[in-house]
């Protein structure tokens, strides 16, 4: 079964805490024969020795085994919650908490950590209504509010109620003092985003103007703002942006093409675009722009401009979107030497087994799409999806 590795250092670690504790407060077991004391953490020490193999089944069983002998203790069931929802068993984890809430013996701190814990369980069961109301408690009554929080507005990222998720986000970012403008500022481009589609550009504009306060260097709000603007008539304010928005996050830079290409567009100034393209290329040299060069040189009747351009910055961004440019603009009319050259490029391109096509890959989790998302759909990161470049392709 496959462990994930942040439950599994977690559960170590819990399950290592308690045999400690055993261990350093022994007093407690003077009513206790010492067959019985060396069952309890004989189990325990089988428990990490199955979690560190990440042997589920027979962790289950040891830690059950100790519990037989010790009954008390919170530590332990907390712990086969975790292994029973590892294993898929929700519902098993859910009425292991909720027997275990009953408990009237229960500190006040080990109430909030079982309330928590039974809030990830109907989390994870789809039952949103009962784990936001338990995380909401948990963060009202405790020390603990930060996890709480993060727990609910994970579902409410879930369910898609991005003004409760705002609400959230601000009580997060009060009482544990950590930003979250950049959630914030996506929760209101989602907001902006259903304006758009239901023709309201009003509200989307001021959704935007709070998105940028929220987080002034947010991609997506700079991206969407100058969307509006260009469709607006505002060409100008809008390449400003996003020539801005390229140099603040050049790996972008593919995503932004069509809509610069447009501003200039509408601006009718084909020249300027293509001498914008090249500085850009000089600061942040990709497949991408070298591609969007050569079409537009091609496209302002200098093919021969093409080639050489081309034929000149190939080499130190080499990909397939290249091998189509390179293919493309060997078939036009050209003199021998850039002939020659293109060969030589083709030659060197065909030496690796690249995969056709734009992809996207998140830098925290690594998950790989051929769209741009920007709430990674693997692990839940906004802003970590970027283009994913061919690493192994040779860089002359």
């Amino acid at each position: 079964m496959v462990f994930d590795a942040g439950h599994l250092y977690g559960l170590i670690l819990l399950l290592a805490a308690v045999l400690v504790g055993y261990l350093l407060y022994a007093g407690r077991f003077r009513k206790l024969k010492s067959g019985e004391l060396d069952r309890i953490t004989g189990s325990y020490y089988r428990g990490l020795h199955y979690l560190l193999q990440a042997r589920t089944d027979k962790a289950i069983e040891a830690l059950s085994e100790a519990l037989e002998n010790d009954s008390d203790n919170v530590e332990i069931h907390l712990a086969l919650g975790h292994l029973f929802r590892q294993r898929g068993e929700v519902d098993r984890a859910i009425r292991l908490y909720q027997n275990l809430i009953a408990r009237p013996t229960l500190s006040f701190q080990q109430r909030n950590g079982v309330l928590h814990e039974l809030g990830v369980s109907y989390s994870q069961a789809g039952l949103f209504d009962r784990a936001e109301e338990l995380f909401r408690q948990v963060s009202e009554r405790s020390d603990a509010y930060g996890s709480a929080l993060n727990s609910l507005l994970e579902i409410c990222e879930q369910e898609q109620d991005w003004d409760k998720s705002i609400q959230v986000a601000q009580q997060l970012e009060r009482q544990s003092g950590e930003p979250q403008g950049q959630k914030i500022a996506h929760y209101l481009c989602e907001k902006a985003a259903r304006e758009q589609a239901a023709g309201n550009g009003a509200a989307q504009e001021r959704l935007l103007k709070q998105a940028l306060r929220a987080n002034g260097d947010s991609p997506r709000a700079n991206l969407m703002r100058a969307e509006q603007l260009l469709l607006a008539g505002q060409a100008k304010p809008a390449r400003r942006s996003v020539e801005q928005l390229a140099e603040r996050r050049p790996e972008m830079i593919p995503d932004l093409l069509d809509l610069l290409t447009r501003c200039y567009r509408q601006l009718d100034d084909g020249a300027g675009l293509i001498q914008a393209l090249q500085v850009l290329f000089k600061r942040h040299p990709s497949p991408e722009l070298l591609s969007r060069i050569v079409a537009l040189l091609r496209e302002s009747g200098d093919p021969l401009g093409a080639a050489e351009y081309l034929t000149a910055e190939a080499n130190g961004v080499l990909s397939p979107l290249i091998l189509n440019a390179l293919v493309s603009t060997r078939q036009t009319e050209l003199p021998d030497d850039i002939r020659a050259r293109i060969d030589q490029l083709l030659l060197t391109l065909s030496n690796h087994l690249l995969q056709s096509g734009h992809a996207y890959q998140c830098l925290r989790c690594g998950f790989t799409g051929r769209q741009l998302h920007w709430c990674c759909p693997g692990c839940g990161r906004w802003e970590t999806m970027v283009p994913a470049q061919a690493s192994d392709c040779a860089h002359g």
